[in-house]
């Protein structure tokens, strides 16, 4: 699955079902998991925000140039490719971030 399939059922399945939308905010790493069939790695950091309406959110992408610790596997790579961001649109909008430190 790629980043933006795992995307679409996310946003699908949170504006569908409120209990998953409720998981989705209190345990993201579980909730993606049961999304995907898989554990998420351990440095696979995840956040959840709900947008405000007089609120602006701003994700600014790692730095490229930057050193990283440790290489990230290919399946890692597919789950974050560059970090995740989506905000899905409706009568209350949900953010999702995914970071790899």
């Amino acid at each position: 699955m790629d980043k933006k399939q795992l995307e679409n059922q996310i946003i699908e399945r949170v504006w569908r079902d409120e209990e998953f939308r409720q998981l989705l905010r209190s345990n993201p790493r579980k909730a993606i998991a049961e999304v995907l069939g898989m554990e998420l790695p351990d440095r696979l950091q995840i956040q959840v925000l709900e947008e405000q309406p007089d609120t602006l959110y701003l994700v600014i992408p790692a730095n490229p140039n930057a050193k990283e610790e440790a290489p990230l596997s290919p399946e890692e790579l597919d789950l974050v490719a560059g970090g995740s961001m989506f905000t899905v649109m409706g009568p209350q909008r949900l953010s999702l971030c995914l970071i790899c430190p």
